[in-house]
């Protein structure tokens, strides 16, 4: 039993501990107290906290991390980061959904799951024609996201084909003349001004990742697949 016990604790753990987050990342103590402790930023693999009990985050929270770090720098409110790190969650989910359907249709995407990613990016259900022509800007995404976090940007390696195109994440304080946190993540929006109201934070996804992937790299440590 002591044999197994003691195996048990000197095993590898999964992901980074709180530590190695300030270390791949820009968020500093503070912020990752906060977050962690307001749910902004919830530790995917642990999150048990306190003495003993240490934290473990996923890959997907670094970037989390990273992204909070990039909107703190503009002093932005804890709930303004909160709507963009959802906003962010939910187009990764859908990403990661439509990945799946394409692998195993061919290259298709499912009518029903375009229809649950409009919603999320309009907050309303789309009709019939914009779900078809959404199909299409969805498989472009998918296309964009998974080279950003699989391909040469995530070793901390300059990547041309990413310069080719441009996927942000939007996010702005204000929504008309409503105080609330709107954000989007869009590829090469052709008019800036019909995707966000007012003045908006512009988060290159392409550049943030590599940020993150460079430390890991000057680390000689390579980020998990996420």
């Amino acid at each position: 039993m002591a044999k197994r016990k003691r195996a048990a604790r000197d095993s590898p753990k999964l992901g980074y501990g709180f530590n190695d987050v300030l270390k791949l990342t820009a968020a500093t103590r503070s912020n990752l107290i906060h977050w962690t402790n307001i749910g902004i930023i919830t530790p995917d693999l642990e999150n048990t906290g306190g003495i003993g009990h240490p934290r473990r985050f996923s890959p997907q929270n670094l970037i989390e991390a990273e992204i909070g770090a990039a909107l703190n720098a503009f002093r932005v409110p804890a709930e303004t980061i909160r709507g963009g790190l959802n906003v962010f969650r939910l187009f990764h989910r859908d990403m990661l959904r439509f990945e799946g359907e394409m692998h195993e249709s061919g290259g298709k995407v499912l009518t029903k799951s375009v229809a649950v990613f409009l919603r999320h990016k309009l907050g309303v259900s789309a009709p019939d024609d914009e779900v078809l022509q959404g199909a299409e800007y969805a498989k472009r995404l998918v296309y964009a996201w998974r080279r950003i976090r699989r391909g040469p940007l995530s070793r901390g390696e300059p990547d041309p084909m990413t310069g080719l195109q441009f996927l942000g994440l939007f996010v702005s304080g204000t929504y008309g003349d409503r105080d609330i946190t709107f954000a989007t993540v869009e590829l090469d929006p052709p008019n800036l001004r019909s995707v966000i109201e007012g003045s908006a934070i512009v988060i290159d996804l392409a550049n943030l990742v590599f940020r993150v992937g460079e430390r890991f790299k000057r680390l000689g440590m390579a980020i998990g697949e996420w």
